[in-house]
């Protein structure tokens, strides 16, 4: 019956605005691989129609999908790159001071390296820290052994639904996935790296590639062949190793 209670709960934001008298706006912030599970489109469908119905209601997804839209849509689509250190360096900082936390300059090194730009990791990476790190002291500085420690447990606590992702998945990209995990590329299709890591020669990579793009799992080449979700990433070489 869950198909029958995914529908109902889509009904009830606009029947919420209604009742109030007011407008609702729903976030969905966590969707990283939409479409590993909506293969066929039957959520993504009835989600559109929903929003054509629903006269009160405003839907925003957070979704990791790493390829271009092929599609077209009427649908605004904002498109983020990983966000270079640089960038998100001053961010991480500011959140940290305020939270009474400070960086050494390794540990801060460290937590950028385990998020790679992705900003709802950091998020997540960030809250971690503070959950485990809390202290009487007005400021408490995060050592790198306090960031390796927070991200195990946060990958710990993934686990279960990396798992089953990696189910889900035929075994010529979760080849693929573990040795982009375990030795980054920006060129997977080099001879010497396919003979490193026994992967398929010809389409057969170049396929897998492609799926794990359309899946939101790896970016392309623009982006290096990124593992588009690093916890995942971590997550892989931390199971391998």
């Amino acid at each position: 019956k869950e198909w029958a209670l995914f529908q109902a709960l889509l009904t009830l934001p606009q029947v919420m605005a209604e009742w109030l008298d007011c407008r609702v706006v729903m976030v969905f912030q966590n969707f990283p691989h939409l479409r590993s599970w909506d293969r066929t489109g039957k959520w993504e469908h009835h989600l559109r129609r929903e929003i054509q119905q629903q006269s009160r209601v405003s839907y925003a997804l957070i979704s990791t999908v790493a390829e271009q839209q092929i599609q077209p849509s009427d649908l605004k689509v904002v498109s983020l790159a990983p966000l270079k250190d640089q960038d998100l360096q001053p961010w991480i900082e500011a959140v940290m001071t305020a939270k009474g936390f400070q960086f050494e300059p390794e540990s801060q090194a460290l937590f950028l390296n385990y998020v790679q730009g992705h900003f709802g990791d950091a998020i997540a990476l960030a809250r971690r820290v503070w959950l485990e790190q809390r202290s009487p002291s007005p400021l408490t500085v995060i050592e790198p052994h306090h960031v390796h420690r927070s991200a195990l447990t946060l990958v710990e606590d993934l686990s279960v639904t990396f798992e089953s992702l990696i189910l889900l998945l035929p075994n010529s990209q979760v080849r693929v996935l573990e040795s982009l995990a375990l030795d980054p590329t920006d060129s997977p299709h080099a001879r010497e790296y396919i003979q490193k890591h026994h992967l398929s020669k010809g389409g057969g990579l170049q396929g897998a590639l492609a799926s794990l793009e359309q899946k939101g799992l790896v970016y392309g080449a623009e982006h290096n062949y990124q593992i588009a979700l690093p916890l995942l990433g971590f997550w892989l070489k931390y199971r391998l190793g």
